[in-house]
């Protein structure tokens, strides 16, 4: 969440602002910075989803303690890796200080290795995908999505790559290599997509907190 300055990116405030705008507080849980972890991308696992479940009921608690906060309304949003803990935190069994009511994960992971053996969710969730994402492939969610139809939705975007809910021009990273073509993954927004799924993300947690 931070850039090479160690400050908080520009999606990071953008989303900030986005949610703010809404009357709604946002807590960003770093993960990384305190572990001495700047990137998981390219296979690395310095930060395991275990470590960022911790975090988000960490965060959960803290906001729940808050006097400003309504500890009833209360969501999980993450991007990527921290969608897949998104995912993950929004599982039966997890414990928390008060229970959030939504998550939403952006071109998240929804393989063997990120979906725990009898997942199951504990309250509603929204993944938005890229139809041409050759990261993170959308088809393991939308299976997923279609297995628990009555509680996960996912929506998939045409035209668009991993992070195409940002502003960046589309890039081809060939330090990171895609399971699905053998070749380099590729990253940056699409226009539509991002308007769309910011619009998505808004009636979604609108809808949880009513």
């Amino acid at each position: 969440m931070l850039n090479a300055q160690g400050r908080p990116t520009v999606r990071v405030q953008n989303y900030a602002a986005l949610l703010n705008k809404q009357g709604w507080n946002v807590v960003f849980a770093d993960s990384f910075t305190g572990r001495g972890v700047k990137s998981v991308c390219g296979g690395k696992a310095d930060v395991t989803q275990a470590q960022r479940l911790q975090d988000t009921q960490q965060a959960i608690a803290h906001l729940a303690a808050h006097p400003k906060v309504d500890a009833s309304r209360m969501a999980i949003l993450g991007w990527s890796h921290g969608g897949t803990a998104a995912l993950q935190a929004s599982a039966k069994g997890v414990e928390y200080a008060a229970k959030p009511v939504a998550a939403l994960a952006f071109y998240l992971g929804c393989g063997p290795a990120s979906v725990p053996r009898g997942w199951a969710p504990a309250f509603p969730v929204l993944m938005q995908l890229g139809a041409s994402d050759d990261w993170t492939d959308p088809l393991p969610c939308q299976k997923l999505a279609a297995q628990w139809s009555g509680t996960v939705r996912q929506t998939t975007y045409a035209n668009a790559y991993h992070g195409f809910d940002s502003d960046a021009k589309l890039m081809q990273l060939k330090s990171v290599i895609s399971r699905s073509t053998g070749q380099g993954v590729h990253h940056g927004g699409e226009p539509a997509a991002k308007t769309a799924s910011q619009t998505a993300l808004l009636a979604f947690f609108s809808k949880a907190f009513e």
